[in-house]
């Protein structure tokens, strides 16, 4: 059998989705396989399974749900172990472990400098994605941002690569619509700032700059971070003067202090604005 979780939770054999009986076995079986090996305790399984609003006979549900993937699963992979239950299985059946085992082999071809071979790794990892991570399973909510947010790094770390190796025009539409999603993601903004001046198109890359500009300090009351401020700075030194317009200054320069804090030009989005 085969085990998804980047995308619905799912069970597979030879190619066919197996039913897990409803929705507490799929919740029950998710959490047990993102710790695959270790214990994962009946009150933690508890909280996935019905968040803060678990019924008085909530533990004796537990074991059945357990017994009830036992028994559609065919074998002993979930295992009790006080103060609750395992699953052993393969790494090599757990798509998430493959994903991460295929990244690991990109950064090492990357290491070893071979970035062509890296990004068909990366994006071999990339592809196992069937949808959002951890889907139909509320109680792993944060678990499955995580997972979102690390598809989105490793996409950018992916990206990167391919512009080293000179497909910069080929991927001007790749990292728009990615911005387009992700518009105070800056790693993103700079890959494509970077790609549209490589491309012949540094007015475009420049206006990149300006538009983060503008939303970071409308929407986060910050300036954009030292990395995108420093990118700005090598397009203009070659561009003249371009002036954030109304503000009297050239873009990049640092904004007027904000708030009690003072400054914020060398701030970040976090990481949950990020991958909003």
């Amino acid at each position: 059998m085969d085990y998804q979780l980047l995308g619905p939770v799912e069970v597979s054999t030879a190619g066919r989705v197996a039913g897990l009986g409803g929705r507490r076995q799929q919740a029950a079986l998710a959490a047990l396989l993102l710790e695959a090996g270790r214990v994962v305790s009946v009150d933690r399984l508890t909280e996935v399974i019905w968040n803060d609003d678990a019924p008085e006979t909530a533990r004796a549900q537990v074991q059945t749900c357990v017994s009830t993937l036992r028994r559609k699963l065919l074998d002993d992979r979930i295992v009790s172990r006080y103060p609750g239950y395992a699953i052993e299985v393969a790494p090599e059946r757990v798509d998430l472990a493959v994903y991460r085992g295929r990244v690991d082999t990109a950064r090492d071809l990357l290491a070893q400098g071979r970035p062509e071979q890296a990004v068909a790794s990366f994006q071999a990892a990339l592809d196992l994605w069937r949808g959002p991570a951890l889907s139909g399973v509320p109680g792993l909510a944060i678990e499955a941002a995580r997972l979102e947010e690390e598809r989105l790094a490793i996409t950018e770390e992916m990206l990167e690569t391919e512009l080293g190796l000179g497909r910069r025009a080929a991927l001007v539409g790749t990292l728009a619509s990615l911005v387009s999603r992700h518009p105070l993601r800056e790693r993103l903004r700079a890959l494509l700032m970077r790609a549209l001046n490589d491309s012949g198109r540094k007015a475009e890359a420049l206006q990149q700059y300006r538009e983060a500009h503008t939303l970071m300090v409308r929407e986060l009351g910050v300036q954009p971070g030292a990395e995108l401020q420093a990118l700005f700075q090598r397009l203009l030194a070659a561009d003249g003067g371009l002036v954030l317009a109304g503000s009297g200054r050239p873009l990049g320069a640092a904004a007027e202090p904000h708030g009690a804090a003072g400054s914020c030009a060398g701030c970040r989005a976090p990481l949950t604005a990020l991958a909003s």
